[in-house]
């Protein structure tokens, strides 16, 4: 070989001596930038997460005040209907008492006239 080719060949060696731990450190360069963006994604993905969690954790607790507040409502008109009938029987119980006295004072009042006309 000539002087020329041993140079083309030192050149190329040279090249390769130079290129080739620049590039094994542009791939591993560029694994670790994956690497720490994948890791990134994961904890975003992580956060995500956890704030849905959250968000169910506080819709289910709202659901569950809210039918806590259903049934005390239903309660509440199951005893207010409980007295509107306790009243309503109260009063249809006094009516029956005062219609019975005045049945029994126009009877009374009937038997006195009845009486009265035979004396006569």
């Amino acid at each position: 070989m000539d002087r020329e080719s041993w140079t083309v060949v030192g050149v190329g060696v040279a090249l390769l001596g130079v290129l080739l731990p620049f590039n094994l450190y542009l791939v591993h360069n560029n694994a670790k930038t994956l690497k720490d963006h994948f890791n990134q994604l994961l904890d975003r993905l992580e956060d995500r997460v956890t704030l849905l969690e959250q968000s169910q954790q506080a819709a289910v607790a709202r659901l569950e005040q809210s039918q806590q507040a259903a049934v005390a409502r239903l309660e509440q008109s199951q005893q207010d209907a409980v007295a509107r009938l306790e009243q309503s029987q109260q009063a249809a119980v006094a009516r029956l008492e005062q219609s019975q006295q005045d049945a029994v004072a126009r009877l009374e009042q009937s038997q006195q006239d009845a009486v009265a006309r035979l004396e006569q």
